[in-house]
């Protein structure tokens, strides 16, 4: 294994991971704070943590993908609780733009061109899609790792969908025709 900070490098002096290696490797980062992610208002996570000063990036923004992978370590790890809340923000901001899935669904709006489709990047502090720039919605893989985590919680007893969920995610699914 290579390292490149030279810190975690002292952690590890041979490269020969045990037990009590990876815990003072975890102690490490758990102690600069690196594996803590900030959770937004809305209790989903944005790409970055930095605030504002990135803002232009866009890395204040939240990806669906990546709040499934944050959501699913939770999961993991036994705070089925925080990955739960995760999925009811997205099943929320969803559940605002369902009209997506339905325009598609029915054929109404053109599948190809990606500002039509359901959005995986958004302004997670209002659920509300961000207008003013154009970005490649047409990431299908986010969207099926939502419905799959949401049926994985679902199945598991931690997520209890309502009527409204039920209806946002069943048209993952929906094909009329």
């Amino acid at each position: 294994m290579t390292f490149h900070n030279s810190a975690l490098v002292r952690l590890v002096p041979d490269g020969n991971y045990r037990a009590h290696d990876l815990a003072r490797v975890e102690a490490a980062l758990s102690d600069h704070q690196t594996l803590t992610f900030v959770r937004l208002p809305s209790g989903l996570y944005s790409a970055s943590s930095a605030g504002e000063s990135i803002a232009a990036t866009g890395y204040v923004s939240v990806w669906v993908r990546d709040n499934i992978y944050v959501a699913f370590a939770h999961h993991a790890t036994g705070a089925g609780h925080i990955a739960t809340e995760v999925v009811g923000a997205l099943i929320g901001f969803f559940t605002r733009y369902c009209h997506r899935f339905d325009d598609i669904i029915s054929g109404a709006v053109d599948p190809q061109d990606v500002a039509n489709r359901p959005h995986v990047r958004f302004d997670g502090r209002t659920l509300s899609e961000i207008g003013d720039q154009r970005w490649a919605h047409a990431q299908n893989d986010a969207l099926g790792y939502f419905l799959w985590l949401s049926s994985t919680l679902a199945a598991s007893g931690a997520l209890k969908p309502d009527a409204n969920a039920v209806s946002v995610l069943t048209r993952f699914a929906r094909a009329d025709h």
